[in-house]
């Protein structure tokens, strides 16, 4: 998450999955280069709290 800096991609594919009544979801980070690396874990938790994702329903 957050490689190419398309959080609105990503949020319009949780509210796709919870429309659609998924019900697993999976957090990774797509980057091949360390400097690459953004891990904003805590704005990761903000998004999945408003789409009401809870531990439970992770991979």
């Amino acid at each position: 998450m957050y490689f190419y800096y398309y959080e609105d991609i990503y949020i319009y594919a949780l509210s796709l999955v919870k429309e659609l009544g998924g019900t697993k979801c999976s957090v990774s980070l797509d980057a091949y280069k360390l400097e690459h690396f953004h891990l904003n874990f805590d704005r990761i938790n903000q998004i999945l709290t408003a789409f009401v994702i809870g531990e439970g329903e992770l991979l």
